[in-house]
């Protein structure tokens, strides 16, 4: 396998070796790849301010194994630069890709919407969760996992005064009661509002960051998101 010029960003990068690195990539057309950046780190490093996150590379790689043999690297355009708590939003979106993505799997529209969630997160004046809960609800549905909020597991649709629970391979199932707690349930108002992509109150928001971690949480099992007790 030889991939010439391929557009990435950096997930994850540690050191390896002497002076090399190991580096996880997300790139538009072959997925998530691992690979080895060789003279990445020394006196006189390759590839200088450019293993970095956040920045659009151009990757060249080739190999037969997961671990790949990274050629060459250049930049694509400017780096997306995030200030304050949003570099940790922004690790936030790399980790999950990182934890959640099969290897060498495409998804290129999930490649356009990690671009849109940079972009939003360097503007000023964003709104870090909208961002954050927009990208979580297309990661689940390019995964397969969408969620589809609008009817719920028989196929009834929802309606705004009841509250629901959610399951990964059901969907949502309706309650005979009013919860006396609302960890895991949802109120369908808030539930279509989220399938609408109408987080206009921090209600909604809340509701919206409550049932994505329940069905990330599905997904990841025991592995655990350092980036998630922060910021997110």
């Amino acid at each position: 396998m030889r991939v010439i010029l391929e557009p990435g960003f950096v997930l994850h990068a540690t050191p390896y070796r002497e002076a090399s690195m190991l580096v996880s990539f997300f790139t538009q057309h072959q997925g998530k790849i691992s690979g080895v950046v060789k003279g990445a780190r020394g006196l006189r490093p390759r590839y200088r301010g450019l293993v970095m996150p956040f920045s659009p590379l151009l990757i060249s790689f080739s190999g037969k194994t997961d671990l790949m043999q990274i050629t060459a690297i250049e930049p694509l355009a400017a780096a997306y630069i995030l200030k304050g708590n949003n570099v940790f939003n922004g690790l936030y979106l790399n980790e999950l890709l990182l934890k959640l993505l099969p290897k060498q799997d495409a998804y290129p529209l999930l490649f356009s919407h990690y671009q849109t969630a940079l972009q939003q997160l360097q503007s000023e004046g964003c709104s870090p969760q909208i961002v954050l809960r927009t990208f979580e609800k297309n990661l689940l549905a390019e995964l397969g996992y969408g969620l589809q909020l609008n009817q719920d597991a028989q196929g009834r649709l929802v309606s705004a005064n009841q509250y629901y629970t959610y399951h990964l391979e059901k969907g949502l199932v309706s309650l005979d009661n009013i919860p006396v707690t609302t960890g895991t349930h949802f109120l369908g108002s808030h539930l279509l509002a989220i399938e609408q992509n109408q987080f206009s109150t921090q209600e909604i928001l809340m509701t919206a960051k409550r049932l994505m971690r329940l069905a990330l949480r599905n997904l990841l099992g025991d592995r655990q998101l350092t980036t998630r007790e922060l910021f997110t």
